[in-house]
């Protein structure tokens, strides 16, 4: 058996150009699905129409996604979905969001998923809340909420419940490899002047989360650059860059799984990164060659 691959994708916030070159790209390095690390695009409108063209294209494509939400995210209609038999809010059947806290096996190891993060433009932000109809950066309309749903918000109930899942896959002789986050923890150095208190708190629960499931892996979004830290424990942390800021290194990565479950999981990047072949750009996308991630 040969190794397999999963890729994953940083904001997309319905950008429709930049969803569709990922599954595209996931064709092209051989992955056979796509992880949105969140604020995807699931909204209310528009979104809706977002999610049916995402899942005919997964179709298409031959892949599947997998969503851990973010802060803009409905979460009213994520909640409101079918939970599957993996567990998973069957938003359609090619397009899932991952609920928070939840373990799964993704070939062969066990990822997890924690979704949520503090939003500037929300109650308690440190912009002023955006009121009545909004739309987001791709210019699609996110309802009439101003983008912002309380269940983005990350509660102590959910961190036990991450480590409850992650309790159950060590007493099945398991551990978390990967883990899915929208934010970081706070030991990452985000370098931001501004005090933020929110924000802060929300970090410090997705810490107690990945402090806990010490993966070798941690893949995250939220502030829309590329950056990859040393988790105190020797993990790597790898934020990714957005759709409309590529100028600001790699919005993609892959992770490889080998066949021999003894070898580690590994995570690759583009060697080279030009905003010319960002996603949804110029239509110049490009897969490769790829490089460790951690080398320089």
């Amino acid at each position: 058996m040969t190794a397999r691959r999963v890729l994953i994708i940083g904001d997309t916030h319905g950008t429709w150009a930049a969803i569709l070159d990922a599954l595209e790209l996931a064709r092209r390095v051989c992955a056979d699905r796509v992880v949105s690390v969140g604020d995807f695009g699931i909204w209310p409108g528009d979104g809706e129409g977002l999610l049916d063209a995402t899942d005919w294209a997964c179709l298409n494509h031959g892949v599947d996604v997998l969503i851990v939400p973010g802060n803009h995210e409905d979460y009213d209609q994520i909640d409101a979905a079918p939970v599957d038999d993996d567990g998973m809010h069957a938003l359609r059947p090619a397009v899932r969001a991952v609920p928070r806290g939840h373990a799964w096996r993704q070939h062969g190891r066990w990822w997890l998923g924690f979704s949520g993060a503090a939003s500037i433009d929300g109650p308690g932000g440190t912009w002023p809340q955006v009121r009545g109809p909004f739309y987001g950066p791709s210019g699609m309309a996110m309802g009439d909420r101003g983008g912002w749903w309380p269940g983005e918000r990350i509660t102590d109930d959910d961190v036990a419940r991450a480590h409850a899942a992650i309790d159950r896959v060590e007493a099945d002789g398991g551990r978390v490899e990967v883990l899915i986050t929208h934010d970081c923890p706070p030991w990452v150095p985000l370098g931001y002047t501004e005090p933020f208190p929110l924000g802060d708190e929300q970090r410090q629960r997705i810490g107690a989360v990945a402090d806990r499931a010490r993966a070798d892996w941690q893949f995250y979004g939220h502030h829309h650059r590329h950056r990859v830290d040393r988790a105190p424990w020797g993990g790597h942390a790898v934020m990714l860059a957005a759709d409309h800021t590529p100028e600001e290194g790699p919005q993609w990565v892959v992770v490889e799984t080998p066949s021999d479950p003894t070898e580690p999981i590994s995570g690759l990047r583009p060697t080279t990164w030009t905003v010319d072949g960002a996603l949804g750009r110029s239509g110049k996308l490009t897969a490769g060659p790829l490089e460790p991630l951690g080398t320089r």
